[in-house]
């Protein structure tokens, strides 16, 4: 069985990270009422979506030093069945006196059925060998 790659679903969704990049907002997170408090990140993905569908994928970063701290989250989302890769990166800054930061990129899913794995990441700034623990989230697509 052979497979062949159409070139137009490739750049879509190899470019739609970078369009939806610049279009993600951060918020904070002032007394917001979540059970799982402890938890330094949350990623929150849309468990199915339709075919053609745009949700907002967001993640919940949480202050965890106390005190001023910046870095880069990474969020990549990997189609299990063509193998379509999306990137989407964000520079965040929190204050000592903030909860933490919630940072939502938009995405719209493929027009064919299929899985996505989420898998989010934060890099601290000059917090050498300290990040956060990953995040995982999957998403299925399907045929409406």
């Amino acid at each position: 069985m052979e497979y062949t790659l159409d070139l137009q679903q490739y750049l879509k969704g190899a470019l739609a990270g970078r369009i939806a990049d610049r279009a993600n907002h951060q918020t904070e997170l002032a007394g917001e009422n979540d059970p799982d408090r402890s938890a330094a990140m949350r990623l929150k993905a849309p468990a199915q979506l339709q075919c053609g569908e745009r949700r907002d994928i967001s993640i919940r970063i949480r202050n965890p030093f106390g005190r001023d701290c910046s870095g880069t989250l990474t969020l990549r989302g990997e189609d299990q069945l063509r193998g379509v890769i999306y990137d989407f990166h964000s520079d965040f800054q929190i204050e000592a006196d903030q909860n933490g930061t919630r940072i939502s990129f938009s995405w719209q899913s493929p027009d064919y059925s299929t899985e996505v794995v989420w898998t989010a990441t934060v890099n601290m700034e000059g917090q050498m060998g300290v990040g956060l623990p990953g995040e995982r989230g999957v998403t299925r697509v399907v045929d409406s």
